[in-house]
Order: structure tokens, then C-alpha cells, then sequence
């Protein structure tokens, strides 16, 4: 009997029928979502699914044509080769504008381990779990632990697009496992940090230069600070006595209550934004106003993060008061060595063994102006809760608002060591 199905990962609603020919089930995707913003919009989308499982239900003929649609594509998607599935995935990702030369050279590179140790016409579809773990032992007999993890990494990601591309689930199955499979330095994703409040003290330090554009940078950090709100809706909405009311992302009907000093710093702000003749903004001004903030911080930020290691800074002939001298390039340059210095020396490597993953890992941990939002759910779900902390900042569920929560071992410590 066919009924709805999804799965923990999955954004939409699946319909699970079964093959009248094989007997075997398959799944049938609605491109129904599974959640929506609010609770009356998810249990929409349910009433949708279950509308088109009824209609399923009621077409013999409908069943029975998918059915073998789907036994048909899935006989083609397992004769696809290891060799044919690696070479359209290199010309996907070639066309990507986005993607660099130096990345591309590293994906064909670490792929050419699957091809060498499986062959070029072995199915995909048969590929197992077991495999891998063999081919990460053969290669860790000859490499670095981090070095086997780089070349991990490059599978996991041509499995990942595989995956959806061909919809094999022995590839399904790999991928939920795949965490297994590294040695040296885990699972490790880019993951973004709250910014300290040493830190945040020195960005507006930085900024604060007595120009009219450091006064409006430390008004907007201000703002956001206190707010926890997004980089663009800081410019946005309306005041109307204590409350301002503001557009924000996927709801256009939030309002926030403010105090004086939140006011004036909303005031400023809105003072600074090129507006026409009607008090309005385009969205192309919007953005360049907000890149302009966002480059601001981005500096400032980084020469916080110098501020922090001194040694480092007497290596290049500086200290920290000649912070506030030198420019942005010469700051990425120096910021950009810090943190995969930094990285390198946790994981017992060279920099030069980092693959470019592991570089975009470590340089994320450099704060973004969006880590201001974090640093505000963070301080307030430990005083107040992740409910209350999900109501002001605004998330639909309290998932998203637990993903936002930066109460780590090292932010624990350091505060209790200075309270105590």
C-alpha cells in the first residue's frame, strides 16, 4: 500500500509505493516542501501531500507507468561508470565561475585515486562502503593522516554531487557513514565563531576614526550588536514610537521595541543611505552601501584577530599600535598567515600539506559582521533560553536558533575563569 514518506534530511514529501512487477518499493518525489515558515504553512504542505497520494491511489494506470519509469532510469543510473560519473563531474564544476583553477586541478587530482584503485569501468552504483575503507588504508601506508583526509574530503564531495546527480542508494548509504572514514582530522566543516567582546571593543576602536564614516560604522555595529540583526535589515523599515518595524527574511511583518540609544543610532544610519526623491531605496544602493559597511567591519575584524598575537606581529617588523596605519591588502595578507599558521599547528601539518578545503576552513574562523547575530543568540540563549532567544531574533523553529549557539568549551571557560 502506497503512504507519504521523507526522511530527516530531506526539504520535500515522498510518496512509497511498490513496483507491481518486482515487488520492490520506490519512492516518488511530490516536490512538495515538508516545512514551511509557520506551523499553519507546514500543516498546509501535509494536506497537499496527502491530496496528491490520494490521487496517486486512485490511477492504476499512473502507478504502474511510474513504476517503470523509475525501474528503467534506475537499471540506466547503476551502468554509469566510475570513469564517465568523475568526467561529467569535472565538467560541471569547470563551468562553474565560481570554482578556481588550483581547486579543479585538486579535484581530478584526488579523484584519480578512485579510478586507480577501482578501475575506469567500475559501476558506481556498486561502489560500497567497505571499498573506501580499503583505499583509505592503502593510502594512509604512504601519507600523512591530514594528507589521506584531503583526498577524503575530494571523494566525499564528487560522492555528494553523485548522489544527487544519479540517485544510487548504495551512494546514500556511504555518505552516511563517511565520517568514518577520516583519521586525522575529522568531519570538519567551515564554521563560523561569535566575535569576543575584547574583540568587538577593538573593531569599533579601529573604525571609530573620527570621520563621518567611522562614526556611521560604529552606530551600524552598534546597532546590530544590540539587535542581532541581519547586515541588511539594519536599513530597513520604519519607527513608529518605541517599535521599529522591518522586513525580515522570509517574514515581512517583525517588529522590534527599542530603546533611545537604539533609536538615534537608526536615525543615523538612515541619514547615510542614498534615497530618491521619494525617501526611498533601490536595491542597488542598498547594496553598495551595505558592501561598503561589510568591508569596514571585514578589516577591522582582522586587524582585531592581529591584535591578538603579538610574536606574530614583531615577525613582520610590527606592533599593534601600527594597526591603525596599515591598509586593508597588507592586513588579508598578514590575517591570511595567521590563521593557516594557526591551523597547520593544530593538526601537526605545514601549510603547505593544507589542502585548499582546509584553507577555507581555517580562514573561515576569521568573524564575518554576520557573527555579530551569533554572539547575540549565543549571550542570550545562556541567560534566557533558546525560546525566548528564538522569539526576539526571530527564527521560524528553535533548531535554526541552536545552530546560532556558540556556548563552546573555550567561550564556557573563559568566562567562568573571569568570574571566578
Amino acid at each position: 500500500m502506497a503512504s507519504l514518506k521523507t526522511h530527516t534530511n530531506a526539504r520535500n514529501w515522498y510518496v512509497k509505493d511498490y513496483d507491481p512487477v518486482s515487488g520492490k518499493p520506490f519512492e516518488l518525489n511530490t516536490a512538495i516542501p515538508k516545512q514551511g515558515e509557520t506551523d499553519s504553512q507546514t500543516a498546509m504542505y501535509r494536506k497537499r501531500a496527502e491530496t496528491y497520494l490520494k490521487r496517486h491511489l486512485k490511477s492504476p494506470k499512473r502507478r504502474m507507468d511510474t513504476a517503470t519509469l523509475l525501474r528503467k532510469q534506475a537499471e540506466r543510473r547503476k551502468s554509469v561508470s566510475l570513469a564517465d560519473s568523475i568526467g561529467t563531474y569535472i565538467k560541471t564544476k569547470s563551468k562553474s565561475v565560481k570554482i578556481k583553477k588550483q581547486t579543479l586541478t585538486d579535484y581530478k587530482r584526488q579523484l584519480t585515486y578512485l579510478i586507480g584503485q577501482f578501475g575506469e569501468e567500475k559501476k558506481l552504483g556498486l561502489l560500497t562502503f567497505g571499498e573506501l575503507e580499503s583505499l583509505r588504508d592503502l593510502l594512509a601506508e604512504s601519507r600523512t593522516p591530514s594528507g589521506v583526509d584531503g583526498i577524503l574530503r575530494g571523494i566525499k564531495a564528487f560522492l555528494r554531487w553523485a548522489y544527487g546527480e544519479y540517485d544510487l542508494p548504495n551512494l546514500h548509504k556511504i555518505l552516511w557513514r563517511f565520517g568514518e572514514l577520516f583519521i586525522a582530522t575529522g568531519n570538519r566543516k567551515p564554521k563560523k565563531r561569535i566575535v569576543f567582546d575584547d574583540e568587538y571593543n577593538l573593531v569599533l576602536g579601529y573604525v571609530n576614526d573620527g570621520t563621518e564614516f567611522g562614526h556611521l560604522c560604529k552606530s551600524y555595529f552598534e546597532f546590530a550588536r544590540r539587535t542581532g540583526r541581519r547586515l541588511s535589515e539594519v536599513c530597513k523599515g520604519y519607527i513608529d514610537g518605541l517599535y521599529w518595524y522591518y522586513g525580515a527574511k522570509g517574514n515581512d511583518d517583525q517588529a522590534l521595541y527599542l530603546k533611545k540609544e537604539q533609536i538615534q543610532q537608526w536615525l543615523l544610519i538612515q541619514e547615510y543611505l542614498p534615497k530618491d526623491d521619494d525617501g526611498l531605496v533601490t536595491e542597488t544602493d542598498l547594496k553598495r552601501f551595505t558592501d561598503k559597511i561589510t568591508a569596514a567591519f571585514r578589516t577591522a575584524i582582522r586587524k582585531a584577530v592581529l591584535h591578538s598575537d603579538p610574536k606574530f606581529l614583531k615577525e613582520f617588523g610590527l606592533s599593534r599600535s601600527d594597526l591603525f596605519d596599515i591598509g586593508r591588502d597588507k592586513t588579508d595578507r598578514l590575517v591570511k598567515r595567521l590563521m593557516l599558521r594557526r591551523y597547520a599547528k593544530m593538526y601537526n601539518m605545514t601549510i603547505k600539506d593544507m589542502s585548499e578545503s582546509e584553507k577555507r576552513v581555517a580562514l573561515k574562523r576569521i568573524p564575518s559582521f554576520h557573527s555579530l547575530r551569533h554572539s547575540v543568540v549565543t549571550e542570550m540563549v545562556r541567560e534566557k533560553g533558546v525560546e525566548y532567544t528564538r522569539a526576539f531574533i526571530g527564527h521560524s523553529n528553535s533548531k535554526t536558533t541552536k545552530e546560532y549557539d556558540h556556548s563552546t568549551q573555550a567561550e564556557v571557560s573563559r568566562r567562568w575563569f573571569e568570574n571566578n
